[in-house]
């Protein structure tokens, strides 16, 4: 698995139906793998500020996939937790920033934090 220059992972997570890898290292970067294709990145993104105003500041402790495998919610130490398209890395949504790191964060059966 190529880690495009990133030493280790910090937080991973599997898409539903396994063909895809999320995972999120130091400098708020975000690397989705492509399973079925090995070395296919479907998107390789590095979260700066949020277009909802939180600035993002280092590791990305905590990613979750919705039940449809299109968005990814990402958390950190920014203390902010973000909606992510998986595909296009578009941010749909921040929360936060909250008093500490966002180290647990999932998505609801409806799509939304």
């Amino acid at each position: 698995m190529d880690l495009r220059g990133e030493k280790a992972i910090k937080s991973g997570a599997f898409s539903s139906d396994g063909s895809q890898l999320a995972c999120g290292f130091n400098k708020n970067r975000l690397i989705v793998y492509n399973l079925q294709t090995p070395g296919d990145i479907i998107l390789d993104l590095k979260l700066h500020k949020s277009k909802f105003g939180a600035v993002t500041k280092n590791t990305i402790r905590t990613l979750s996939w919705s039940g449809d495998d299109w968005n990814i919610v990402v958390g950190g130490e920014d203390c902010t937790a973000r909606l992510v398209d998986a595909a296009t890395g578009e941010e749909k949504g921040c929360y936060g920033p909250h008093k500490d790191f966002v180290v647990v964060a999932t998505v609801s059966p409806n799509g939304t934090l």
